[in-house]
């Protein structure tokens, strides 16, 4: 007897004991981040709560309307998000490309924002598997182009980034369990702690003070790039996706939400007909406050004594932006107001709340003649409208099932694709967009620039080329094309079905 009980309890030590030796799934880690993101940024934007419910409820109202929803898995929209994230230096690039590689993300796709304005290159990590049905997550990523710093401020801005290779937000802990993630997986407890510390890189409240002088000069020329440079690392946004933007944007709006100027972005949405690739847009940024200085002491006094900067921080006056004030003028407040305080809290707006729609993904012939009939005016008229039609012109990827109300008492006599289809051993699945679009993307960023900032010249004229392999060298590895992963997901399940139907 007692030996069985003993061996009882040293079964239940190590049913107790696995539950921290159990490595991470890419899926689960994926999820856990999203779902710490998401907790994180209600915390610090309370705006971002009534958002997602907003859109949470417009949802389930279409689902009840659409059920069932025949094409797209509904666990998967209701759950999905995509973050974004600016990173100055390339150190700061490959450091994330390693901490997404360990989540099954990879870089995919090259967005060159220059064209618009914006100083910035970017990629989005994202599953490249079949995983992304479990937990579609993805994180867009820009860098700042290293040709846009104006030679005004081309020695302060070094210097803030040279401090950034050893940059305090990335802690000692985190770095050491990616370092241990890169040579076995992480337990569960490991895995637990690296994503509280990877949260912890993209709260706003663990800035340090950012020297005023130099954020006055840059956010006179740019939003974009006085937030890159001087607030660094910070989670731009978290959006869900909707199933009906237009009805979520109705409803942000009859809720008082201010949304971006312009409307939707991406292809115009179409009624009775299947829409394509991806709509997004946005609510305007509400503002949250951070810490400036003029005192460059308080900006070392952070990195030797991070208690003393907290106790300077709770007697900093804050000021507001008024809503009829200039940029200017409200940046010239805060300059005389640093002339009897060390440290003031002002308002930047860099983080707002965007949604997206995501449709099915076109081939590059598919591509070309939505450029095409856009440019003509014809797309909401010419275009193809059901995924039959556009399978059958090859404008768009598709996987295959297998029909399971077909009962087969002999195999094909056919391998044919199309007969297959016609005749209903198989059923088209529509590959869902998992990609983003380059001039939506420049529309969303400009729509929380405040008014009368200046596009950023480059000193040097790079081609997109160029740019991207700037890019892929601080990534350290190839971004990949979303039309090969997609070709594969194709034949990939081309294959599936014709072994279950014996051909």
């Amino acid at each position: 007897m007692k030996n069985k009980f003993f061996l009882a309890c040293v079964l239940f030590s190590c049913i107790i004991a696995t539950q921290n030796i159990w490595a991470i799934e890419t899926s689960t880690f994926r999820k856990m981040l999203a779902t710490e993101l998401s907790e994180m940024y209600s915390k610090e934007i309370p705006e971002y709560k009534q958002f997602t419910e907003i859109v949470k409820a417009s949802n389930l109202a279409f689902l009840e309307k659409n059920h069932p929803f025949k094409f797209y898995n509904k666990e998967r929209v209701l759950e999905e998000k995509h973050g974004a994230i600016r990173v100055s230096t390339p150190e700061e690039m490959r450091l994330f490309a390693r901490i997404f590689k360990l989540m099954g993300m990879y870089p995919v796709e090259f967005y060159d924002l220059t064209p618009s304005g914006i100083p910035m290159i970017a990629t989005a990590f994202r599953p490249i598997d079949g995983s992304i049905e479990q937990s579609a997550f993805r994180m867009f990523t820009s860098m700042l182009h290293p040709d846009y710093i104006p030679d005004e401020v081309k020695h302060e801005v070094d210097i803030i980034l040279s401090q950034r290779k050893n940059n305090p937000k990335f802690s000692k802990k985190l770095l050491t369990l990616l370092d241990t993630a890169e040579n076995r997986e992480l337990n569960n407890l490991e895995a637990k702690n690296f994503i509280a510390e990877l949260v912890n890189v993209f709260k706003l409240e663990n800035l340090k003070p950012i020297y005023f002088p130099l954020y006055k000069s840059l956010r006179e020329k740019n939003d974009v790039y006085a937030d890159n440079i001087c607030v660094g690392i910070n989670l731009n946004h978290l959006t869900p996706r909707a199933f009906d933007i237009v009805d979520a944007q109705k409803r942000l709006i009859d809720a008082g939400v201010p949304m971006k100027d312009g409307g939707i972005e991406g292809p115009p949405m179409r009624i009775n007909a299947a829409n394509v690739q991806l709509n997004q847009t946005s609510r305007k940024a509400p503002g949250e406050l951070i810490v400036v200085t003029s005192d460059k002491t308080i900006l070392e006094l952070f990195y030797e004594n991070r208690v003393h900067y907290d106790n300077l921080k709770k007697s900093a006056p804050i000021i507001r932006l008024d809503k009829n004030q200039s940029v200017s003028d409200y940046l010239a407040l805060i300059e005389k107001t640093l002339e009897t305080h060390k440290l003031v809290h002002i308002e930047h707006k860099a983080r707002f709340g965007e949604i997206e729609s995501r449709h099915v993904a076109l081939t590059s012939e598919g591509e070309n003649l939505y450029k095409k009939l856009l440019e003509e005016n014809k797309f909401e008229q010419d275009f193809p409208t059901t995924h039959e039609e556009m399978f059958e012109q090859n404008l768009a990827y598709y996987n295959f099932e297998v029909n399971p109300k077909q009962k087969l008492k002999n195999k094909p006599t056919n391998a044919d694709l199309q007969y297959l289809i016609k005749h209903q051993y198989l059923k088209l699945v529509p590959q869902t967009y998992e990609d983003f679009l380059a001039v939506s993307a420049a529309g969303i960023f400009k729509s929380n620039l405040s008014n009368g900032v200046q596009n950023l010249q480059k000193k040097n004229q790079t081609t997109s080329h160029e740019n991207r392999l700037i890019l892929e060298k601080a990534i350290g590895f190839k971004i990949l094309s979303r039309h090969d992963l997609a070709l594969a997901e194709q034949a990939k399940t081309k294959l599936e079905a014709y072994k279950i139907l014996g051909l």
